[in-house]
């Protein structure tokens, strides 16, 4: 037999502790069928109390929970992109899964505390960040 045919063995990393050994592997990537599929939500902000983003986040994130209860939270996979938050316009962009994607809406349009607009559901971020929509004809 040829020694080419034979794949190597990927390297285990062992991590000694006084009381454990623990080997650890590198996880393989799902495949595209399997992950969890996500649509991108941007939301614009129109309030005068909450400015900051810590601020904003927090309120949004405390107020979807209590709307979805924590089972519907954590299966929405709801994420707020720090990154995308605009503080000049008050807009920012939210991750969920396409599963809970209405819920979430819904949730979003129930707060009190501070007026949040829907401006834009898409399947990708750059998508999301697009300012007109293609007329169809």
């Amino acid at each position: 037999m040829d020694k080419k045919n034979f794949k190597k063995k990927p390297q285990l990393k062992k991590t000694f502790t006084p009381f454990l050994a623990i080997q650890e592997e590198k996880l393989k990537t799902l495949m595209p069928t399997l992950r969890v599929k996500k649509r991108f939500i941007k939301i614009k902000i129109n309030s005068k109390s909450h400015t900051t983003f810590d601020d904003i986040s927090s309120t949004l994130s405390d107020e979807v929970l209590y709307f979805l209860g924590a089972i519907d939270y954590s299966q929405s996979g709801f994420w707020i992109l720090k990154d995308t938050f605009n503080e000049k316009e008050k807009e920012l962009i939210v991750k969920t899964s396409v599963k809970l994607k209405d819920k979430v809406i819904c949730a979003l349009s129930l707060i009190q505390n501070i007026n949040v607009e829907i401006k834009r559901v898409s399947g990708t971020l750059k998508g999301t960040k697009l300012e007109k929509t293609k007329a169809k004809n």
